[in-house]
Order: structure tokens, then sequence, then C-alpha cells
């Protein structure tokens, strides 16, 4: 395989801009979110931005544009805002299952009613649903969850504050391994902040997904293989005591199965 110079750290984002090929795979970016649309589609995001706190997030709107799907997040907030600044957020990609997580710690509330239709992406191609958590100490996060292998192109616009995400199919599947999900039983309440709580105080880097039915599970770790994740189960003992912990296959793309 050819070898790349390193590239300076604040040329990294401009390289990946003029060499990034719809038709393969790209890294992380770990930068600012674009201020307009740039056509620079990726498989893997991670995204920061924004100074302010306070905002609420007012609206979900989703567009099918025949080549590309949008869905765009519109943010409201009071008059002590700075006018045209964004949100503290942050974007980025994960798998087990393919998901675009949208942490919102800028915008701890939303309206009543978010979304434009009871089923806003009833007639998308691309997406299945956007998961909303409601987290410990008043945070929130969603995930977007796609229909099929995708690729994003993510930016900010200001007046009003919006996050875009313009989704369009991608050439070839994820060809990543089954791995082993360790994680709860449906959970429900306040079980999923105890949850998170319980599994970072244990040393886990633990996550909310859900299945296609909308229960809520807690997810510890995944594992190349079911005899790792037996031999770490083993281990929490006193985690076991407060939640039941199973162990089941899962694909790339696959949401966690209803029955364990």
């Amino acid at each position: 395989m050819k070898a790349f110079p390193k590239i300076p750290i604040p040329l990294l984002f401009v390289a990946i801009i003029l060499t990034t090929s719809s038709m393969l795979p790209q890294p992380a970016v770990t930068a600012p979110l674009p201020g307009a649309k740039t056509e620079n589609y990726l498989t893997d995001l991670n995204f920061s931005d924004g100074i302010q706190t306070g905002y609420e997030l007012h609206q979900v709107r989703w567009g099918d544009h025949r080549t590309f799907e949008r869905v765009v997040l519109e943010f409201s907030g009071g008059s002590d805002i700075q006018a045209g600044a964004l949100p503290q957020m942050e974007i980025s990609t994960e798998k087990y299952p393919v998901r675009v997580t949208i942490r919102l710690p800028g915008a701890p509330y939303r309206s009543d009613s978010i979304f434009t239709s009871p089923d806003p992406f009833a007639k998308s191609r691309m997406l299945s649903r956007l998961n909303i958590f409601d987290l410990c100490r008043g945070n929130q996060f969603l995930a977007l969850i796609p229909a099929r292998p995708l690729e994003y192109d993510v930016f900010a616009l200001e007046n009003p504050a919006r996050l875009v995400i313009d989704l369009r199919l991608r050439v070839g599947i994820p060809s990543e391994q089954e791995k082993y999900s360790l994680r709860t039983l449906p959970l429900f309440g306040d079980q999923p902040c105890t949850f998170m709580d319980a599994a970072r105080a244990s040393d886990f880097n633990p996550r909310l997904l859900t299945d296609n039915a909308g229960n809520v599970f807690g997810e510890l770790n995944l594992y190349s293989s079911p005899d790792h994740a037996f031999r770490e189960k083993e281990k929490l003992k006193k985690l076991s005591e407060h939640f039941s912990l199973v162990i089941k296959a899962r694909g790339v793309m696959e949401t966690p199965a209803t029955v364990p």
C-alpha cells in the first residue's frame, strides 16, 4: 500500500476535502462544522462545534431531493443568545448498529412537537427512524438510524441556527464481521440514566440503543467472540445485581433484537 506523508494538523481537514472519493470509506474528520454544503460526503463523522448553551431543539425536518435526502435540525433560543451562534453539539458515526449520533449539550430542551408530520421518515428510502434519548442531568442526544449503507455531508447554517445532514446511498456494504454485544434487557423509567452512571463507574464507555419497537437497551461493550463477552460478564457481579445482562450476536447494520 502506498505510504502517504504526514499532514500537519491545521491542514488535515482541507486535505481530506480535496482527496475524498465517494467510492471508498473515509476516515473520521475531527473539525468544526462547515458553514455551507461542501459535497464532501463521508462515511465516518466526528464533528464538534458551537459555543452556546440554553438552546431548544425547535424542529426536525426531512426532505427528498432525488439524488440525496436531507435532515434539518432547527434550534431556537432566548434573546440572550448570540445571534447566529450554534449550540454546543457533537456529531459522530457508530457501528453495530450503524447510526449517526447527535449530542446536544447546548440544547437540553426541545419543543412539544418537533416533527412536521407524525411519521417524518415514512417516505424515506434511506432512513429507518430517529431516536431521541433523554440522558442524565438534562442532556439529550439523537440517533439517526439508516435503512441501508449511507454517506453524509454535514454542515451548519445560521439565522436560525440549523444543523443539516445530507444523505446519499453508499456504494458497497460494510464488510465488518459479526460481534457480540454485552447488554441489558429493556430499560424503563429512570433505568437508562442509572445504567449509564453504573457502567461508567465500572470503567465502561456505555451507550443506549433501541430496537425496532422503540425499547431502550443499555450496552456495555462489543466483543469479537461470545467467550470473551462471557468472561467480561462474569466480572460484573455487582452490576448484574441491578441489571439483567445478556450476550447477543449482532451485525454491523443490525439494531438490537427485541427478544434476548
